[in-house]
């Protein structure tokens, strides 16, 4: 059903272009990742994420609570 949703988006499809994104909007899409998304939101994540450039995989350890 989510790949259905996203093919009949058309921000996601005819309309992911730098006309309508801006071409600095499709250089930030570029960009981001979902650990720069959590980072900017949470920045006490920092210490788990550091080696991560996914943040789907396992975080590190740290001793903070």
């Amino acid at each position: 059903m989510a790949s259905r949703r996203l093919n009949s988006d058309r921000f996601f499809t005819r309309d992911f272009t730098p006309a309508v994104y801006t071409p600095e909007g499709m250089r930030w899409i570029d960009e981001t990742t979902m650990v720069t998304v959590l980072l900017r939101h949470c920045p006490e994540l920092a210490p788990a994420l550091r080696s991560s450039k996914n943040a789907f995989t396992p975080w590190l350890r740290t001793n903070r609570r």
